[in-house]
């Protein structure tokens, strides 16, 4: 009985951990996104399935979506001033199967002091994640750039545009 009931456990974990994490930021985190002016594009791509080019054309597809909101990107760290800019990460897994799946994650790191403690700390402000299942040419940069538009709408929503 009790191999069972840990395999279970081990199950019910394993798929709870596999779940996209959007319960742990609130409804209205876009706020955090008010009086964003600038924003340092870390995209990365752990698996190291894309080849070059197209994870070139990925990088550029969503940096011009970035640019034609009005967004301003920063060149490289130096560029960025956490007290009104931040960090867009963009991280897209790649599992390959039958079927393949995509998974997408976004977030916005900015600084941050809470009152409580009023010590400045560099915080996740924003989060997305999707994922998709089929071949992950046609599919990943459709939702890159799904995640760069719910990203912009919402940013273009905290700024009043």
């Amino acid at each position: 009985m009790r191999p069972l009931l840990r395999s279970a456990m081990v199950l019910l974990l394993t798929a709870a951990a596999a779940l996209p994490a959007q319960a742990q930021y609130g409804k209205d985190q876009q706020k955090a996104l008010k009086g964003l002016q600038k924003v340092l594009v870390v995209f990365a791509e752990p698996t190291h399935k894309v080849e070059a080019a197209l994870l070139s054309q990925m990088q550029d597809a969503i940096s011009l979506e970035l640019r034609k909101a009005g967004l301003r990107m920063a060149k490289d760290s130096a560029d960025v001033d956490l007290t009104r800019d931040g960090f867009l990460n963009i991280s897209l897994f790649i599992v390959t199967g039958i079927p393949d799946v995509e998974n997408v994650r976004m977030d916005v790191e900015q600084l941050v002091v809470p009152a409580r403690t009023q010590e400045p700390l560099q915080l996740v402000t924003w989060f997305y994640e999707d994922r998709a299942a089929g071949g992950w040419r046609t599919n990943a940069q459709p939702l890159l750039i799904k995640a760069a538009n719910r990203f912009l709408s919402d940013w273009l929503t905290a700024n009043g545009r």
